[in-house]
């Protein structure tokens, strides 16, 4: 056997590869994956071919001899893609660092190279492979010739080999023959036009008999069919062109020598360089140990203690030095130390201990010296002291992650490639799948290197990377925001979460018990057993034996996708058996199996948050991901009952609504949206109403939810399809709602076309906070990556934005609570939820009216407190009116315990500073039943539903307020429906619930929504008796008698503003009796707004109530007072009613005359 020669089309293996293989790039932004899948392909058939030679030749982008002869020849061609085009001199490159010859001639083609090659490498006696994605090189094929045509499948990339008689076998002609069968059917890739009418089965059975297009034609009355003997005779002279077009050239003049292309060391030092630039990871395997051989620092290795001092006085006196540990605190090998005079590694033994070091550390600190680190959080792992200098502590890891967050790693590697434009072997090289410490010995080299890098690296890389951050004008978001958020990601791991192991292993067999159901049903449905977990079969179950439509066949069998078992799945019971089956079998081995392995010796998880993955500024966290337990499913949603809080404590959950929505609503400046927030509108229900065209009141559940996926699709930039697809609908309906939408919202449809146009322009979009997004999809050639850039652009600066806004807040509750010294501690981070382990016991207060909303969201926060074995307390003081029969029911029931109700004084004396203070109903301290508890609390939660004024609690840890519910019961409620499992209402509990809800509202008039009426459901149906509760609130007719007066003696003023006064005497609340007859002068004819005055306890109540835009909350706030739009009131002291109308009219009439109501 002769010695081997391959031959391999370069433009053809590189564009194959680049389409083959998703689009790869380096951290410069350079395009790879040609590059990448032309390597994988070579080095396979290098494997597979064993040749002694090998070249590779390239086209030459000029014209060639084919051009000459027909002008139009490959004149169909679409240019080649820009990602592509910059890799072919990329490519060249890499082939002569791995010192393979480059074959290139002006005027002919490669393949005219290949050809030329190929024939003189045979005669020379050689065995001859050529490489090409292109049939046309088939015709090359003889018994010494083989052509190797790479085809990818699903198993990776293969090849099919063609000597000459497996052409022959394959179309019946010879390699030879094969020219004529182009020049007759022509070749649409390369624009040559062969005969009208003659495809390739016909070409193919006119060549097998007649051999050549000549002799076919010599032979024309024999032809068949008709239409193929007719247009060769009539474009004989073109099929005859097309012949020589597609004839590849074997007599070149070419400048080739064999012993050029003899195989030497292909993986030289110039090539893993290069490799290491383009960042070919994966490729690294290729290369012995010698190409990889690097520059090696000078590091100083030292454990003598009198070294260790010097080393330590030297770096005080420069004030700054790189930081990296050797290892983790418990097991360190020692500590890597780079400031002006050097590097060196202080290590472990004899006096130096690794408490010395720690302790050392913080010395160098509380110095003044700046310590640069590649990973703070590691650092706080290490030595947690340090947090209190984190002024003087630079993460440079975090620094280039703002700088490139598109990135998958910022190691010392990476950054010191980016920056220091060094090419050092990485952690995984050195170090493989095992951590530092695992392989470190101070005798060997590689791994003392490594060592030096963990604080060379971030000591000479921060100036250039600050530079950069400045550049940017990231440096505050990185000072305010990300920095700090590192030690509050550290805290959460240290404390991390309970799980019941006994919960966890019996939501284990809960699973197992449905999932066997499942599968007995499925099989019991298919006639038959089969394996669920095979597509393949499956597949055949669902379309072939039961005959089910969408059937939809790849390659490897029918699609068993959830897109089409969601579309099967409501008229096939089975289908709907099978994904819910797949879901459970998903929760089975992700978390009742996978939890039960990252629970750790003190009973908890401490899950890894990541800081540096997402592009957007998200947080995520691995081992195990506790930011996408499933919530949607009853079993789903099973699994949060094993996170526990520890013994005394409990946990608090707090999320920003809707942010994403009220952000987007902030920067693009829509004046509907925003003033729809300011108002507390129901955002979906709003929109439902005017991109459906359903009067708002009218607005079903089901709307509201589709309204909710438009207005939330919105956000991510979601095109007609993908909303079409969420909603059920068509595309046109879909393209309709959006179009609607922004007819609604004109400012969002601009805020997220300028946020494309700017990416398009810079790159890049940005934060409120700063923070850069770069987009490099937008400059893709490929329409799909272009389309994601665009919907990247609409959405990133809106998420990110959200993203900086919970980091804000998970920084400041976490300083919060550590500055006050309180036993709580915040836990976990979702999206934009918090949670919070809290201690100890719970007081609720409502304000002093003691009114039936503030009531019951006592009632039903107690409860709740109960659930989670809280001791709690309801704080209340002296009542009146329609309060007390219900006070005085709870006070004799045995369900409660008898310090359920206690008074201001006594919980200032019982409350510790772990406890928590939760107000509802009320925003202000001096309205609160005892004011003083307000400013004793540490911990304050407010639950209310009015707009926040100036001198609103400001010492809240958490201020839940919702504008749009229409009562603080109606939020409780739904705090209730959340947590549906494990809440148990007594009878009088949901009655008290419904009282709130039904007197706010002024049984369901006013201030009602579809969660109004789904609270008042839900307490109905846990027990709440509706005809007693409106009886319980019924009037005296004394009360009856004080409101028709106060009706009677209305003035209307300004030409729809009705005054009054409401006398006390009789009434038996008189203050409710004020509202009342407020609530019904909005139904008295040209009414818009009404202001009862009712004098009570030395004080003026003004009651308020509009319909309508009439915002009578910013009159009432005039008053000192607050309350809704349509729904408030004030109380003045020392002024008669008199002169209370008196100072209402002139506030009216003044606040019209500004427009301001």
């Amino acid at each position: 056997m002769g010695e081997k020669l391959v031959l391999i089309d370069g433009h053809s293996i590189l564009n194959r590869a680049f389409f083959g293989i998703p689009d790869l790039t380096n951290s410069e932004g350079l395009h790879t994956n040609a590059v990448y899948g032309f390597l994988n392909i070579m080095f396979k058939i290098l494997e597979e071919e064993q040749p002694d030679y090998l070249t590779v030749a390239f086209d030459v982008s000029e014209p060639t001899f084919r051009h000459k002869m027909f002008a139009e020849y490959k004149g169909t061609r679409k240019p080649m893609a820009q990602e592509l085009r910059e890799q072919v001199p990329l490519m060249k490159e890499v082939l002569k660092t791995m010192e393979i010859p480059i074959i290139t001639q002006a005027g002919i083609e490669a393949d005219d190279i290949l050809g030329t090659i190929g024939k003189e490498a045979e005669e020379a006696g050689f065995d001859v492979a050529i490489v090409s994605g292109d049939r046309d090189l088939l015709q090359l094929a003889t018994k010494k010739v083989k052509v190797k045509i790479p085809k990818t499948k699903a198993s990776g990339t293969v090849t099919e080999d063609y000597y000459e008689d497996d052409v022959r076998e394959l179309y019946g002609v010879s390699p030879t023959e094969f020219i004529d069968m182009k020049g007759l059917m022509g070749d649409t890739s390369d624009n040559i036009p062969g005969v009208p009418g003659i495809g390739e089965k016909t070409a193919a059975k006119i060549i097998k008999e007649y051999h050549s297009i000549e002799n076919a034609h010599d032979h024309i009355e024999e032809i068949k069919p008709a239409r193929a003997k007719n247009n060769l005779q009539e474009y004989y002279e073109q099929a005859i062109m097309s012949k020589d077009l597609a004839t590849i050239k074997k007599d070149c003049d070419l400048s080739y020598d064999f012993k050029d292309a003899k195989i030497g060391t292909l993986f030289t030092k110039e090539a893993y360089q290069l490799f290491k630039e383009l960042e070919l990871k994966s490729l690294f395997k290729y290369f012995d140990e010698e190409e990889k051989e690097e520059e090696t620092l000078e590091v100083v290795t030292t454990s003598d203690l009198g070294e260790v001092e010097n080393i330590f006085s030297s770096i005080k006196k420069s004030g700054r030095a790189g930081l990296g540990m050797i290892g983790v605190s418990g097991n360190c090998k020692g500590i890597s130390l780079t400031w002006k005079e050097g590097t060196v590694l202080a290590l472990i033994g004899g006096f130096v201990t690794e408490d010395y070091l720690k302790e050392k550390i913080v010395e160098l600190l509380k110095e003044g010296t700046e310590l640069i680190v590649l990973d703070y959080k590691a650092l706080l792992h290490f030595v947690e002291e340090v947090r209190e200098y984190e002024s003087q502590i630079q993460d440079v890891g975090i620094q280039a992650y703002l700088l490139n967050p598109l990135q998958s790693a910022y190691d010392y590697e990476d950054i010191a490639r980016d920056y220091l434009r060094q090419m050092l072997p990485s952690r995984k090289e050195i170090c493989g799948k095992k951590a530092i410490e695992e392989v470190f010995e101070a005798e060997e080299e590689k791994t003392v290197q490594m060592a030096a890098y963990l604080s060379y690296v971030p000591f000479h890389a921060y100036p250039l990377v600050l530079e950069k951050l400045k550049e940017q004008e990231m440096e505050e978001l990185y000072l305010t925001i990300e920095r700090p958020t590192v030690a509050t990601l550290y805290d959460m791991e240290k404390y991390g979460i309970t799980v019941e192991k006994d919960a966890l292993k019996e939501y284990g067999d809960q699973l197992i018990g449905r999932i066997e159901e499942l599968e007995q049903n499925i099989y019991e449905k298919a006639g038959k057993t089969f394996n669920i977990n095979s597509p393949k079969q499956l597949g055949v179950i669902l379309f072939e034996d039961l005959k089910m439509p969408f059937a939809k066949k790849t390659k490897t069998g029918y699609s068993t996708n959830a897109d089409i078992l969601e579309k099967l799945a409501p008229d096939y019971p089975i289908v709907s058996e099978i994904l819910e089956y797949r879901q459970l079998t998903k929760l089975k081995s992700t978390y009742a199996d996978g939890l039960a392995a990252f629970i750790q010796e003190d009973g908890k998880i401490h899950s890894i948050f990541h800081q540096k993955v997402t592009a957007t500024g998200r947080l995520s966290s691995s081992d195990p991901n506790l930011q996408n337990i499933p919530i949607r499913m009853p079993l789903g949603r099973a699994i949060r009952k094993v996170f526990v809080p520890d013994p005394g404590y409990v946990f608090v959950s707090a999320d920003y609504s809707q942010i994403e929505l009220r952000v987007l609503a902030h920067m693009a400046g829509d004046e509907h949206l925003i003033d729809a927030y300011r108002h507390g509108e129901d955002i979906h229900r709003m929109t439902a109403s005017q991109v459906f065209g359903v009067p708002f009141e009218e607005v079903t559940p089901l709307l509201r939810r589709s309204a909710k996926a438009v207005n939330f699709g919105i956000v991510y930039g979601i095109s007609a399809f993908g909303l079409s697809q969420d909603l059920k609908i068509s595309r046109k309906e879909a393209s309709n709602y959006i179009n609607k939408y922004f007819a609604t919202y004109p400012g969002i449809k601009t805020y997220l076309d300028g946020n494309v146009a700017f990416a398009k322009k810079e790159g890049y979009v940005k934060t409120l906070y700063g923070r850069i997004r770069p987009i490099p999809e937008l400059s893709s050639s490929n329409f799909m990556q272009r389309s994601f850039g665009e919907r990247v652009a609409m959405n990133s600066s809106i998420q990110g934005t959200a993203a900086d806004i919970i980091k804000i807040a998970m920084v400041r509750v976490s300083k919060r609570l550590q500055e006050e010294n309180l036993e709580s501690r915040l836990i976990l981070q979702i999206h934009d939820e918090l949670l919070i382990e809290t201690k100890e016991n719970i007081y609720i207060m409502g304000h002093h009216i003691g009114d039936n909303d503030s009531f019951g969201a006592a009632i039903g926060l107690y409860r709740v407190g109960k659930t989670i074995g809280k001791k709690t307390h309801i704080v209340l003081g002296d009542v009146s009116g329609s309060v007390v029969p219900l006070v005085d029911e709870f006070k004799n029931s045995d369900l409660y315990d008898e310090d359920m109700f206690i008074t201001g004084p006594e919980a200032v004396s019982e409350m510790t500073k772990n406890d928590a203070l939760i107000i509802v109903d009320c925003n202000r301290a001096s309205y609160t039943e005892y004011p003083e508890l307000v400013r004793r609390a540490q911990c304050i939660i407010v639950f209310d539903h009015h707009r926040q004024t100036t001198d609103c609690i400001d010492n809240a840890q958490l201020s839940y307020v919702e504008l749009s519910s229409s009562s603080t019961c109606e939020m409780v409620v739904e705090i209730m429906q959340y947590i549906n499992e494990t809440v148990k209402l007594t009878k009088l509990d949901a009655e008290a619930l419904y009282g709130g809800i039904m007197v706010d509202t002024n049984n369901f008039i006013n201030r009602t929504g579809v969660r109004t009426f789904e609270a008042a459901a839900y307490l109905k149906k846990n027990g709440a008796d509706v005809a007693r509760v409106r009886r319980m609130f019924r009037d005296d007719l004394s009360d009856y008698k004080a409101k028709a007066l106060a009706i009677q003696n209305t003035e209307i003023f300004m030409d729809g503003y009705a005054l009054s006064v409401c006398s006390p005497q009789g009434a038996s609340s008189p203050t409710i009796v004020g509202a009342q007859a407020a609530n019904e002068l909005l139904n008295v004819k040209n009414v818009k707004a009404s202001f009862v005055c009712t004098p009570y306890n030395d004080q003026v109540y003004i009651s308020a109530r509009s319909i309508d835009k009439i915002n009578v909350q910013v009159i009432m706030e005039q008053f000192g007072g607050g309350g809704h739009m349509n729904l408030a009131g004030a109380q003045v002291r020392n002024k008669t009613t008199g002169e209370v109308i008196v100072m209402l009219k002139k506030v009216i009439e003044t606040m019209i005359e500004e427009g301001e109501i």
